[in-house]
Formats: C-alpha cells, sequence, structure tokens
C-alpha cells in the first residue's frame, strides 16, 4: 500500500478534502459569433474610439493617415536631399586631402631628390671622378626629378631639382627644392 492509499481509505482526509476542494477557474462562456474575433492576437481593449469588425480575409489593415498639425506635406523627402548634400561634401572634403597629399609627397620626393643630387654633386667635385652636375643629373634622374639648376661655387654645389605632380583637374604641378652640399670647413653658415 501507498501513502495515497491510505489517505484515501482514511474517512478524516476524505471529509477534509470534501470540504476544501481545490479552487478551480471559473468557465469562460463562449462568445457570440460577431464577437470572435477578439480572440485573435491583435485586438483593442478600451479603445477610445469605436472597433471596426476586422476584414473577412484575415489580413491586417493599414492604418489610416491622419494629418499632422503644423506640418507640411512638402517636408517628406527633405532627409534625402541632406544626406545627399553631405555625400557630396564628404567627397569634394575627400578630393580636396587627396590632392594635398599628392602635392605633399611630391615636395617630399623632391627635397630627397636635392640632397642626393647635390651629395652626388659635390663628391664628383671632391674626386674629380665627374662633371659634378652630370653626377647630379643621373642621381636626380633616377629619383623621378628633373634637375632644374646647378651652380658650382668654389667646394660647395648648389642644385634645384622640379618634380611633376597631378593634381588631377587642376593639371600638372611642380614640386622644387633645393640642395647644397660640400665640405664641412668650407660650407657658409645661414
Amino acid at each position: 500500500m501507498t501513502a495515497l492509499d491510505t489517505q484515501a481509505d482514511d474517512p478524516v482526509s476524505a471529509a477534509q478534502f470534501a470540504d476544501n476542494p481545490i479552487p478551480t477557474w471559473p468557465a469562460i462562456p463562449p462568445l457570440p459569433p460577431d464577437k470572435r474575433w477578439l480572440l485573435t492576437p491583435v485586438h483593442v481593449v478600451d479603445a477610445p474610439w469605436p472597433v471596426a469588425e476586422p476584414p473577412d480575409s484575415g489580413e491586417l489593415r493599414q492604418p489610416t493617415k491622419r494629418p499632422r498639425r503644423g506640418v507640411i506635406d512638402d517636408e517628406r523627402g527633405s532627409s534625402t536631399v541632406i544626406v545627399a548634400g553631405l555625400i557630396a561634401l564628404l567627397c569634394i572634403v575627400g578630393v580636396a586631402v587627396l590632392t594635398i597629399g599628392m602635392a605633399r609627397a611630391a615636395r617630399h620626393q623632391a627635397d630627397a631628390a636635392a640632397d642626393l643630387a647635390a651629395l652626388a654633386a659635390a663628391s664628383a667635385l671632391l674626386d674629380g671622378s665627374a662633371e659634378p652636375c652630370t653626377a647630379a643629373n643621373e642621381v636626380a634622374a633616377r629619383n623621378g626629378a628633373t634637375l632644374a639648376g646647378c651652380a658650382i661655387e668654389g667646394q660647395t654645389v648648389r642644385v634645384n631639382v622640379t618634380v611633376a605632380v597631378n593634381l588631377g583637374r587642376w593639371g600638372i604641378g611642380q614640386a622644387g627644392a633645393r640642395a647644397r652640399a660640400g665640405p664641412v670647413d668650407v660650407m657658409p653658415t645661414g
């Protein structure tokens, strides 16, 4: 015998159970046929306006558009115009940054070519192995620059070089640089 069997045979326990049954939920009465749509997942309770009957096809209806107070309908799509303007501004700034970057890179290339050409010319001048300006021209050409000027002042050499830079719509510009090289004890200060 189990504990449940002993409780069922016990008259005191059965009497207590009869006096205090397990509470049950009250039964929900069935809705009339014209109100059964209220049991669908989408329904309005205590709406301040009369609730219309749903369409028979079971599809949800789109809400009607109510005019907004103080807003003109011509403003529709204005954010699209603003975003398009911001994108155009971003493109213009990007092109400007790229153009300035290309010009600065050409300037650095011209500086490096001028320094190396001046060192090559000074080395050729001191060694006497070659013409200093010819050596400067070769080194400048290897670095993508054009020798614009070469001057020998005693044991010091001054060179001017240019580098062509494509500035896109603004044409081809020239980035120039100057350099001077020679022995340390002969170099002028300043």
